[in-house]
């Protein structure tokens, strides 16, 4: 029993071995065909413009076009917390019926910090602490200081 099972498994290893010496030789044959030339496309239009080509220019822009852009005020207060969950390890709030986490964003708005006294905003690197619900709106503005 033994000898037949060794014999199956030579058997099974040389047809294996003859026939990836058979994939490697038709694969160097394939390689070494002649090579298809293709013609070269060029595209023709009177009216359209080549799509191919970029329509982005390497024009040197003066150095303080636009950094003079003003950011938009942003009333904070449109901003209404409705709810909190503090003390967990993934602390959540509501704004404007919207659920949110921190490092999530509402419109131009990212909370940053949520506790028991209530949500801190980043608004246009401005810095925002809306109090927890039931108590009032803005506790104090700051300027991120950067």
């Amino acid at each position: 029993m033994m000898k037949y099972l060794r014999t199956t498994i030579l058997l099974v290893f040389i047809l294996i071995t003859i026939m990836s010496l058979g994939v490697v030789v038709l694969a160097q044959d394939m390689l070494s065909s002649d090579v298809v030339l293709r013609p070269q496309v060029t595209y023709r239009s009177a009216q359209l413009r080549d799509p191919f080509v970029s329509v982005l220019t390497n024009e040197a822009k003066p150095a303080n076009q636009g950094l003079a852009m003003e950011k938009p005020k942003i009333d904070p207060n449109k901003f209404k917390v409705q709810g909190l969950i503090w003390g967990s390890k993934l602390p959540q709030t509501i704004i404007n019926g919207t659920v949110l986490r921190i490092g999530d964003f509402i419109e131009e708005a990212e909370v940053l910090e949520i506790d028991k006294k209530g949500v801190v905003l980043s608004i246009s690197g401005q810095i925002v602490n809306l109090s927890a619900p039931g108590q009032s709106g803005i506790i104090k503005d700051k300027t991120k200081e950067e």
